[in-house]
């Protein structure tokens, strides 16, 4: 950059890290270590700063009331917490609540997900020494996750805030995209564009250590099976990547909707106006080939035509050697007057 052109600089360092070896360098455990971490501090970069925390796929509640005992399922799938790491539930998790007949079991309940991680294959650290063992350590870190159904919502836990507490405008788009509202508190620091998340409502990154994601809210209503207790998902913060349609398909629907609209006006059906269509493709396509065989034809009948030629001087020989073989002098071509094929009379 030219001198003229610089007014000041900034420089600074990121929160990646990426190990670098050397051919015959001593590695620690630390050195190898860092190459699961860049990767896995690239990965909660990228997700958090691009779709956020929240339910991805899947995590349906679903309730069942019977004998006062309160059956909570949920359903397979995926989330993101607001460090940006995936919590997977692979199968259906169920998770039964006794009321015994207590006149203060709360009328509202929250099901909440968390990450829960476990310690796997422990291994010694180095060789015992002798005056005692080694403590064992970790050398396999196994993702796992803990549903739990609580009376407060937390404070620490990525959701959307409760709809009796949103305005008119902070409500849900009913729009055919099905976009989410920008107005809404969970969803407007991604519409403009700040980073982080701010699951504590602290305006920093990750300062509550937010590991858990709102799944729904439990509101009792009265009655028994499926309907007495109403689960209500409008809690949970919902992303997912907005998928296009293909540019292409557009192109081919507007063409059958055109086709349509003519057939309707003509009284036809919209595949004979189709073809219609297309008839005047498969007349140009058709001169195009007829100007091509053209030429060709036209060396074929000047070869034919050469062919006739030579083939008539030819049949004069065979002739005189016939008359010369029944002792016949050859007839000598003498030049005279050409003769008239006219009758005197």
């Amino acid at each position: 950059m030219a001198t003229k052109n610089l007014f000041g600089t900034a420089v600074g360092t990121g929160t990646l890290m990426l190990p670098q070896f050397a051919p015959g360098m001593l590695l620690q455990s630390d050195d190898l270590s860092a190459l699961g971490a860049y990767s896995r501090d690239l990965s909660r970069l990228l997700f958090r700063t691009l779709f956020g925390c929240g339910v991805i796929c899947g995590l349906k509640v679903t309730t069942l009331w019977k004998c006062d005992k309160l059956t909570v399922t949920i359903d397979p799938g995926v989330a993101l917490d607001c460090c940006g790491d995936p919590i997977q539930v692979t199968t259906a998790q169920q998770i039964t609540i006794d009321s015994q007949c207590d006149s203060t079991f709360p009328k509202k309940l929250y099901v909440v997900l968390c990450e829960k991680n476990k310690c796997c294959a422990p291994r010694p650290a180095m060789c015992a020494s002798d005056n005692g063992d080694s403590t064992p350590v970790c050398t396999r870190e196994k993702y796992g996750f803990e549903i739990t159904v609580v009376r407060e919502r937390p404070d620490c836990a990525c959701g959307c805030p409760n709809p009796d507490d949103l305005t008119a405008d902070e409500g849900l788009l009913h729009s055919k995209c099905q976009c989410a509202n920008p107005k809404l508190p969970c969803y407007k620091d991604h519409y403009t564009g700040v980073c982080g998340c701010d699951c504590c409502g602290s305006g920093t990154d990750c300062t509550c250590n937010c590991n858990c994601v709102l799944l729904a809210r439990l509101h009792y209503q009265g009655g028994q099976d499926t309907t007495a207790w109403a689960v209500d998902h409008r809690v949970r913060r919902f992303v997912r990547p907005v998928l296009i349609q293909d540019p292409l398909a557009d192109q081919a629907a507007a063409f059958h909707a055109k086709n349509e609209e003519k057939a309707a006006a003509l009284g036809q059906e919209p595949a004979a106006v189709a073809q219609l269509a297309e008839v005047p493709a498969a007349l140009a396509q058709a001169a195009q080939v007829r100007a091509e065989v053209r030429p060709a034809e036209a060396r074929v009948a000047e070869a034919l035509a050469a062919d006739r030629r030579a083939g008539g001087h030819a049949a004069e020989a065979p002739a005189a050697e016939a008359h010369e073989a029944k002792g016949h002098p050859a007839r000598p071509h003498a030049p005279g007057p050409a003769r008239s094929h006219k009758r005197t009379r």
